[in-house]
């Protein structure tokens, strides 16, 4: 007997809910199909994109943890035989015939007469191997069809529900979950006399806002806590970049209220501000860019950030080259860019080996204190340059 393999909830690539979300609507489907006295069918329907196949899988899941699963088809225009009407009442049958034993011993003598089943209409399908056997076994169980729509269907009422409205009444025992968008001919397959007053409907954009409020913060916290967990390295580049911003804002606010030429000082102002505006954007990116190189991108802006910012108090402020700077030094190394940040023993994030750690955000409170410091750094280095020549070592390349 020809039927799809992979059509089951168990074969779908997506997931099914997140813990704890969906729960009205969990609720009520699960309540329906307990119920034996409510309507034996059930439409779930929506616009594209809003979880009708999520929840299908959820509740195909429940359904099959509570023995009352019978079979589950998924629905998908991106595979010919999921897209096409014939092929999912052989496919029921078949699965039943697995999931039964009653069913199967039924069944049989039928596919020994017709064998082709998918070359034969949709009635024929149903009366002769879905309708026939249970009717002989009177089995009670559930049949989960979702995305009713994406089947290719010419008809102007689904094929597939017209069929359904002639049998749904010999058939008490079996329940119809299906899900589909409120395509026209959907909406005029269960619109059918016979088969509209034993369905039941509900729209997801109808469900409660407060409840789908709740299930969008339970989803945000979970998904932060998640990232939270991984992102040891995005922490150390913030910590680095936070200490080189808060240096460029006080160079700024110096800057600001110093004789330097008007014109230098627009257009530092101007590049600073764009530099902002960058990394505030660099901040929203994607959290898939943050765990997978952004910190990279953040640590290569926050180090330009510095880099200028002290190029332009070194030209206006002071006589010592840049390139005996301890921070030019460090800028101008290509073998210091980018570093994966390190975690000291002090607590501070070191940069590299050969230099100190950048300066704590509270440290640079003037500009005189900034020259101070770059001095007994530039000192420092001098001292080490003369000892590294009478050593035969390599001096540094200045800008």
């Amino acid at each position: 007997m020809r039927h799809v393999a992979d059509a089951g909830y168990l074969c779908r690539d997506g997931q099914g809910c997140m813990k704890g979300t969906r729960r009205d609507v969990l609720f009520q489907l699960k309540q329906w199909s307990r119920d034996q006295q409510d309507k034996r069918v059930f439409w779930l329907n929506d616009l594209a994109g809003t979880g009708k196949s999520t929840i299908a899988q959820t509740f195909a899941e429940m359904c099959f943890a509570d023995g009352k699963l019978g079979v589950s088809f998924f629905c998908s225009w991106d595979f010919n035989d999921r897209s096409n009407l014939r092929s999912i009442l052989p496919t029921v049958a078949f699965q039943l015939a697995h999931l039964y034993p009653e069913f199967r011993k039924e069944l049989l003598p039928v596919l020994k007469t017709s064998p082709d089943v998918r070359r034969e209409t949709l009635c024929s399908q149903m009366e002769k191997h879905v309708v026939g056997p249970f009717q002989a076994t009177e089995i009670s169980t559930l049949i989960v069809i979702d995305a009713l729509d994406e089947c290719r269907d010419e008809e102007p009422a689904s094929a597939l529900l017209s069929v359904l409205s002639r049998y749904v009444d010999k058939i008490p025992s079996v329940k119809f979950f299906i899900t589909g968008r409120p395509e026209p001919r959907i909406r005029s397959g269960f619109r059918l006399e016979s088969l509209q007053p034993h369905t039941d409907v509900l729209k997801l954009h109808e469900v409660q806002p407060s409840s789908v409020d709740s299930d969008i913060k339970l989803f945000l916290r979970t998904q932060f806590i998640e990232i939270a967990k991984t992102r040891t390295e995005v922490t150390a580049a913030l910590r680095v970049g936070l200490a080189h911003i808060a240096l460029t804002f006080c160079a700024r606010r110096q800057l600001a209220s110093s004789s330097m030429p008007q014109q230098l000082s627009s257009l530092f102002h101007l590049v600073v501000t764009h530099l902002m505006r960058g990394l505030t954007s660099l901040f929203h990116f994607h959290k898939t860019l943050l765990m997978k190189g952004g910190w990279a991108l953040i640590f290569s802006i926050s180090r330009s950030w510095s880099k200028l910012s002290m190029m332009w108090i070194h030209m206006t402020t002071s006589p010592t080259p840049i390139s005996n700077l301890w921070w030019g030094q460090w800028c101008s190394s290509s073998s210091h860019s980018p570093l994966t940040p390190s975690q000291t023993s002090s607590g501070t994030v070191a940069l590299h080996p050969e230099y100190p750690a950048p300066l704590e955000p509270s440290t640079p409170s003037s500009l005189s204190q900034i020259t101070e410091i770059n001095q007994s750094r530039s000192s420092t280095n001098h001292l080490l340059t003369s000892s590294q020549i009478q050593n035969g070592a390599p001096t540094t390349t200045s800008l």
